[in-house]
């Protein structure tokens, strides 16, 4: 018996490491599985939260944007305003400084010059010189020296003159306001205030 027993044992034991031989190859492959599942999960996971931090994080980029655009448009506006202050402050200086070359004495040889030299630029003809209505008191002399008609005309042109040739059609301006309008259109590249859009 103790023959029966002993090839028991033996049978039980080789069947017992079989087991444990089977149950360890089991736990190792399902160990395996649930490594490649759990690492499956984790990259699902990870490619998930990706795509929502990239979402969200494009949400933060646009709203960021958004808020440079606009205080740039703000900053512009802003700096729109002040160019504008300048020019106006610098042409209402302008203005005063004219205002009071008018009163000086050397105010009227400026303006026989302005005449003479519109006058030669309409050529030979029939003329007419405009003078403003604040330079009425030189219209006698003007007449006198040029022998042309001059009129007072509608509009202010804050000194100088404007001469017409009847015969050809052609106008001569040679008024403060025009060099005025010319010098405007200027200041903004001469003075450096030019603002690119």
């Amino acid at each position: 018996m103790s023959n029966i027993n002993e090839k028991l044992s033996v049978f039980e034991k080789t069947i017992m490491d079989d087991a444990k031989k089977e149950a360890d190859e089991i736990l190792a492959e399902f160990e395996a599985k649930k490594s490649k599942i759990a690492s499956k999960i984790k990259l699902e996971a990870q490619k998930e939260a990706n795509s929502v931090l990239g979402s969200e994080k494009e949400k933060l980029l646009r709203a960021e944007n958004e808020k440079i655009s606009e205080e740039a448009a703000v900053y512009k506006r802003e700096l729109l305003n002040t160019r504008r202050e300048i020019e106006n402050k610098v042409f209402e200086e302008v203005e005063e400084k004219i205002s009071e070359f008018r009163k000086s004495e050397k105010y009227f040889d400026f303006l026989k010059k302005a005449v003479a030299d519109a006058a030669e630029s309409v050529g030979e003809g029939e003329k007419i010189i405009y003078i403003d209505k604040k330079d009425a008191e030189f219209k006698p002399l003007l007449e006198e020296i040029f022998s042309y008609p001059v009129v007072i005309a509608s509009a202010e042109i804050k000194g100088g003159a404007r001469v017409s040739n009847t015969d050809k059609n052609i106008v001569c301006d040679n008024t403060v306001s025009d060099r005025l309008l010319e010098e405007k259109d200027a200041f903004l590249e001469l003075s450096g205030l030019k603002i690119e859009v």
